[in-house]
């Protein structure tokens, strides 16, 4: 359960934590992290979402909860990781 108390939310707390808790997992070398979060969690979707995780399909068995899963050595969203390229026509083509 990661929470992190009201009065210091909005300050990046939450994502070092999960950071962390991210390269701990790569050190023991596993190789994915997967989630519960309640349904109506917003913050917390939103949260995990943008650090890459994404949504795994429900099962009865989820109950009122969304799984989401990340591959940790091997991210989804390759986007999110590579360096942006940046092409400058020089000669106005």
């Amino acid at each position: 359960t990661l929470f992190v108390n009201p009065a210091f939310r909005r300050q990046g707390i939450a994502q070092r934590l999960l950071m962390e808790a991210e390269c701990q997992a790569r050190w023991w070398a596993i190789g994915e992290m997967l989630l519960l979060v309640q349904k109506g969690n917003h913050a917390a979707l939103k949260l995990y979402e943008k650090q890459g995780y994404v949504r795994m399909e429900r099962t009865k068995n989820h109950a009122s909860q969304i799984c989401l899963r990340k591959n940790l050595f091997a991210p989804q969203n390759l986007h999110t990781v590579l360096p942006k390229l940046t092409v400058v026509d020089v000669e106005g083509r």
